[in-house]
């Protein structure tokens, strides 16, 4: 488990805004193409940024085969969603889908209020430092013929093997097994976002607030949008593409998606708030699935990470807890401004019809437009197609 780097800047800022709009909502009745629009904004923006510090074993790289099956295997879940509701009772199927919430939503939650709460407590200074002994676990070195080699090392290796676990990586938690032990290492900062997050799920849980419910949802998008790589730019144009198909066939073909956004009563989608309660009638929501927030927002940060090559951004060098360096963003900017125009076209062609919208309708074509037509104009269209951060098979093997 790894809390978020907060290094300060626009990230911050944006942290700090996120949560204001969220704020202001629940007081105020914020016009919802104001909300919607920088809301998801924000959340985008922030998962592509974290997406800079990820580190390898943090995340997960799709091939193209598995742009393929993407859209057969959502299709299969929310097939199975949407008869699980028909013929089973909604409740005992919500109680499901809450106990997986309570148990990844906190972890998700902490890194979305470490980001703000590290401004106001900077210190990286470990308050706690636990190594948990794992009972009948034993460290892998003596069945991989290394410990002798490891014991004439001396003592000095071992002192600084621990120096560098104590000293930490910057603000991150650590929570990791270490030969036969658990080590689990948390700033003081880490500890108040933990017991906060805890705190808004177990209100969620117990309240169903829409408040509760964005928090865990915005969680969710930026850890998936950290954490997610679709590989390479051609991945990404083929997973895109399919899903526009996908949503346009779920959303007015079918009427499996609005059926089970409807009924699954967890954090799957944002709730924009159209209307409070009154005595005679319920508050009023429009809501946008996580899935038109982070299957675009994967797309954009693997654009920023090519920008940051072609300027000759080593990320990998970059320390953990510190900011990589200033890099011009011509491709990012682009592919955001064209995020926020299918976000745009999707409110009007709602508001038009009066039905529901598949979003990826629109942002697709954005997004894919918008990031190939920069490149060809600064004709580096060729280089945007051959960019890949898809590891060779060799190198699989070497790591494994």
């Amino acid at each position: 488990m790894q809390l978020a780097n907060s290094d300060g800047g626009y990230r911050s800022l944006s942290y700090a805004l996120l949560f204001l709009v969220q704020a202001a909502s629940a007081l105020v009745l914020v016009p919802i193409n104001v909300n919607l629009v920088l809301t998801t904004f924000l959340v985008v923006y922030i998962g592509c940024e974290s997406s800079l510090y990820a580190q390898e074993e943090e995340s997960e790289t799709l091939e193209q085969k598995d742009a393929y099956w993407f859209p057969v295997t959502a299709g299969c879940v929310l097939c199975g969603l949407y008869a699980l509701f028909k013929y089973v009772n909604k409740d005992y199927v919500n109680y499901v889908i809450m106990f997986y919430i309570f148990l990844v939503g906190v972890f998700a939650v902490a890194n979305l209020f470490h980001g703000l709460i590290a401004l106001a407590l900077p210190s990286k200074n470990h308050v706690i430092d636990w190594s948990i002994k794992i009972p009948f676990v034993h460290g892998s070195k003596a069945d991989s013929g290394e410990e002798a080699a490891d014991s004439n090392s001396g003592s000095d290796d071992e002192d600084e093997d621990e120096d560098e676990v104590r000293e930490g990586k910057g603000d991150e938690v650590k929570a990791s097994i270490n030969d036969d032990a658990w080590v689990v290492q948390l700033t003081f900062a880490e500890i108040v976002s933990v017991l906060l997050s805890v705190a808004v799920v177990a209100w969620y849980l117990s309240t169903k607030h829409w408040l509760g419910n964005n928090l865990i949802g915005i969680a969710f998008s930026i850890q998936g949008i950290k954490s997610l790589s679709v590989g390479s730019y051609k991945t990404g144009c083929i997973l895109l593409s399919l899903l526009f198909f996908y949503d346009i066939f779920f959303v007015f073909g079918t009427p499996i998606m609005v059926a089970v956004a409807k009924n699954v009563d967890a954090p799957i989608k944002l709730l924009f708030l159209k209307s409070f309660a009154v005595e005679d009638a319920a508050a009023q929501f429009s809501m946008l699935g996580l899935g038109d927030i982070v299957l675009p927002g994967v797309f954009i940060a693997l654009v920023l990470r090519y920008d940051a090559q072609r300027e000759g951004v080593d990320l990998k060098s970059i320390p953990e807890g510190e900011s990589a360096p200033a890099f011009a963003r011509p491709l990012f900017s682009l592919c955001m401004v064209g995020y926020v125009i299918g976000l745009m076209c999707t409110l009007f062609v709602m508001y038009s019809f009066k039905a529901a919208q598949p979003a990826l309708l629109y942002l697709v074509p954005a997004c894919l437009g918008f990031s190939f037509i920069g490149a060809y104009v600064r004709g580096e269209a060729s280089e945007l197609l051959a960019y890949s951060e898809e590891v060779a098979e060799d190198d699989k093997e070497k790591k494994e």
